[in-house]
């Protein structure tokens, strides 16, 4: 199994400047099946772009920035702390994936599509965040984002490729959806199409959140939302 990875403080997708592309196809990639595991912490302060490196004769990572395979829990992408949240953007294809029985995992204090100041359109050619699990193998309890400020997700500019493409997309298997995966507190603004997107039963197919006003902000309208009526988390998504 692959257990509490660390990734954090790294560019992915950019180089060290965080304003330049250097794309990957995929950002971080997890993907919780098979008998293979790759396990790793990545300090602080490191720039992974364009990697290719061989780790076992059957196992090849080519131009993913970062990934695990096998069952995959408890990973942690970013954090609360400084110096901790990646810059993930300028990819050619997802910015993060969570796949099949990827569980229990923390996406926090990244910024998603654009740069550490959240000024420059840097976006992922697919969704900034997706989560899909398969049937039999639902991914469950992955929060992105949190209840306080410096836990929250900047995730922007995301999807100009092959539309439709989303800020989070929750999707899966409708006979084992992917449920239990709060989306909380984040900026999610000026995506290909909506900032949060359930599919086959994700997140039980929670209603949007309410809006409860509007105001101008870095140039573009944002909406800033009330939490969805609904009394669970699972798609809740403050857009700030």
């Amino acid at each position: 199994n692959s257990i509490d990875t660390i990734i954090q403080g790294n560019y992915i997708g950019v180089d060290v400047s965080g304003i330049n592309a250097l794309p990957n196809d995929l950002g971080i990639y997890t993907f919780g099946s098979g008998g293979l595991s790759l396990n790793f912490t990545v300090d602080i302060d490191n720039s992974v772009y364009g990697s290719v490196q061989e780790v076992d004769p059957y196992l090849l990572i080519s131009n993913f920035g970062s990934a695990t395979f096998a069952p995959v829990s408890g990973t942690l992408i970013g954090g609360s702390g400084v110096g901790e949240g990646n810059v993930i953007s300028g990819n050619n294809f997802w910015g993060v994936y969570l796949q099949d029985n990827t569980i229990n995992s923390l996406i926090q204090g990244n910024f998603i599509g654009t740069d550490s100041s959240g000024t420059f359109n840097l976006g992922n050619g697919y969704s900034g965040i997706t989560i899909q699990g398969s049937a039999g193998s639902p991914c469950v309890n992955n929060m992105i984002g949190g209840t306080v400020p410096s836990e929250h997700n900047t995730i922007v500019y995301n999807g100009s490729t092959t539309p439709p493409n989303y800020g989070v997309l929750v999707d899966g298997d409708v006979s084992t959806p992917d449920v239990l995966n709060p989306i909380l507190g984040n900026t999610i603004y000026l995506n290909n199409n909506n900032g949060i997107e359930l599919q086959n039963g994700g997140n039980n197919n929670q209603n949007q959140p309410a809006y409860a006003q509007h105001e101008q902000k870095r140039d573009a309208d944002q909406e800033k939302c009330q939490d969805s009526s609904d009394d669970n988390v699972n798609g809740q998504g403050d857009l700030e």
